[in-house]
């Protein structure tokens, strides 16, 4: 596999949330269990720093990574960006908010059209 330059030198850690809605994982007769753990490993193994691995508490229709701090992560994003479809939102840290990590990838509804059509879900 390909190692993607530049990413680990961006210390870009990331936590990785599923945040696909069920109900159109069953309309695409996608099974949900373990899909972000299935894009952890994926990434790992093109050299990302996976951190944790959880379920999103609410729905997102599409595909988004907040960035916490004022990094640009431009390798990281772009990498990011060859094996899904996402949106990107530099996160203003509330007052009494803590981020463990820079970056935090949520995989929602459209990421299901990237899982069944880009080959490096393979």
């Amino acid at each position: 596999m390909t190692k993607f330059s530049g990413i680990k030198s961006e210390e870009g850690s990331i936590a990785i949330y599923n945040a696909i809605n069920p109900k159109t994982a069953r309309t695409k007769r996608i099974n949900l269990s373990g899909k972000a753990n299935t894009v952890a490993s994926k990434l790992v193994q093109h050299g990302f720093t996976v951190k944790s691995i959880a379920n999103s508490k609410q729905y997102r229709p599409r595909t988004v990574v907040y960035i916490y701090n004022n990094k640009p992560y431009n390798d990281t994003l772009d990498a990011l960006k060859t094996f899904m479809d996402i949106d990107v939102y530099t996160g203003q840290i509330l007052s009494g908010e803590v981020h463990d990590n820079p970056l935090e990838l949520y995989l929602g509804d459209n990421f299901l059209d990237n899982y069944t059509t880009n080959r490096l879900w393979k």
